[in-house]
């Protein structure tokens, strides 16, 4: 059926509607003209859209073109390939999509299962395929999907919990290694961000199960303080100052090596899948690939 479909111009503003994915096999006349202060679109057979036109997205290339129109009135064309979503960026919407469902499953699974732990070196890889595959912005959405969908599945304090403990590290290292930087800046950084998020995550936790963990865990320091103490013939209570230095210590120490392992696991294994992460420094690569041969020496060699 031949429709005749009107846009007006209201307060100086063209509002067009998008038109819900025009098709070009449905246009027959893509004239836009100028009657009565309105611009038209002429024998189209399209939908009668149901809701409010917008204002902005599809419709401004619409608005764009209505604008093109010469002072006598003359039609221009409306080129339908305006209308198509790009496939590049069709497909970086379809990869967060995918890589955020294998993550949330996998946090998921190693909720309930108890697995968090054998499950930790796992969780950050999609978050860093996507930064590596479609740059550092795809990884930041992949982790804040995985956390809306970890909202559906466990609730709010275990999407707060995976971002402060896993996302934040697995954002942080994905946009290190999709730039290529240095491994021990990235280790030190991914090591602060991880060591920030421990903390807040037991800060959330104590105020969630209304316990002082932190006491919990000052009362263990000064017991392993003492017992040093007394091991090498010191008398004497260590102070408060060194109790909770040692703590803030025990904590970026573990982030360092967390995040230290999980750069070597992850640069051998995507570097064989053909990503680049940057170099290894050279005595990491010596102990590491001895008796083996060095992919990145043959690279180097061959091209």
């Amino acid at each position: 059926m031949n429709s005749r479909i009107g846009v007006c111009s209201t307060s100086g503003r063209g509002v067009l509607p998008s038109l819900l994915q025009v098709s070009p096999s449905l246009i027959r006349s893509r004239r836009l003209c100028k009657h009565s202060g309105c611009a038209q679109l002429q024998d189209a057979q399209l939908p009668r859209p149901s809701a409010h036109l917008p204002t902005h997205g599809r419709g401004t290339a619409l608005c764009r073109a209505a604008a093109a129109s010469n002072s006598d009135g003359e039609a221009t064309s409306v080129n339908p390939e305006d209308f198509v979503y790009p496939l590049e960026k069709t497909k970086i919407m379809v990869e967060t999509a995918m890589l955020a469902a294998v993550s949330g499953l996998a946090y998921l699974l190693s909720t309930l299962l108890r697995l968090e732990t054998s499950l930790g070196y796992f969780l950050p890889l999609p978050v860093a395929l996507a930064a590596l595959r479609s740059g550092a912005g795809a990884g930041w959405r992949t982790m804040f999907a995985t956390a809306t969908l970890v909202v559906v599945l466990l609730g709010p304090l275990r999407a707060v919990s995976y971002v402060l403990i896993h996302g934040l590290t697995a954002a942080t290292l994905g946009t290190l290694w999709a730039n290529q930087a240095n491994f021990w800046l990235t280790a030190v950084v991914g090591g602060l961000v991880r060591m920030a998020g421990q903390i807040a995550y037991l800060v959330l936790s104590s105020v969630t199960m209304n316990e002082n963990l932190f006491a919990i865990m000052l009362s263990n320091v000064y017991g392993m303080l003492d017992q040093i103490s007394a091991s090498i013939g010191h008398s004497g209570a260590p102070s408060p100052t060194a109790i909770s230095s040692m703590l803030f210590a025990l904590v970026l120490v573990n982030s360092l090596c967390y995040v230290f392992l999980l750069q070597v696991v992850y640069r051998i294994m995507l570097t064989s899948m053909g990503y680049r992460l940057g170099p290894l420094p050279s005595l990491i690569r010596k102990y590491l690939y001895a008796g083996m041969p060095d992919p990145e020496a043959a690279t180097a060699k061959y091209g």
